[in-house]
């Protein structure tokens, strides 16, 4: 984003050291490591590496903003997807497999997954290793966007499913 928005970002990890750390001894002698206080900019090393923007690395956004475009998946908004694609997002398309996926998003039918027991099987959603989550109910009509940040200064690991959980029953 354009700088005159930095006092509205929150910064992210000082440098790459949880990066560097999962690299291991195969990444020595590499020397492109960020040593400075990510912000701004996005924080997945993956990305940043391939010019700052890759599908897999997530949005820079407000909650409110974020809860916007999820409330494009709610019954009733259809500004974005056809009612013959919002069945797909509710839709189980990897039956068997450990995690339960539709188009796009991660299903609360999946076992011991963040959502919690606040959210119907159907429900969905999706994480961001920052801590970020948003889940759509679309029984409540209802989005819950949590934005956090377990990057700064330093990686930490606070039980993020607990912690999502707790906020999906609110």
């Amino acid at each position: 984003p354009d700088g005159s928005f930095l006092p509205r970002i929150a910064a992210s990890e000082t440098g790459n050291e949880y990066e560097r750390a999962l690299a291991g001894p195969e990444a020595q002698g590499y020397d492109g490591w960020r040593t400075g206080t990510i912000w701004g900019t996005v924080h997945d090393g993956n990305a940043h590496f391939l010019g700052g923007v890759a599908g897999h690395a997530g949005l820079f956004g407000t909650a409110g903003e974020a809860a916007r475009v999820a409330e494009q998946f709610l019954p009733g908004s259809r500004l974005l997807v056809r009612d013959e694609s919002f069945a797909l997002v509710r839709t189980n398309l990897t039956p068997g497999l450990e995690e339960h996926r539709s188009v796009g998003w991660m299903l609360a039918s999946s076992p011991d997954c963040s959502a919690g027991p606040a959210m119907p099987d159907d429900a969905f959603g999706h994480t961001g290793f920052t801590g970020t989550s948003i889940w759509v109910d679309p029984h409540a009509t209802r989005v819950v966007a949590l934005m956090t940040n377990r990057t700064h200064p330093v990686y930490g690991s606070p039980p993020m499913t607990e912690i999502r959980r707790a906020v999906n029953a609110l």
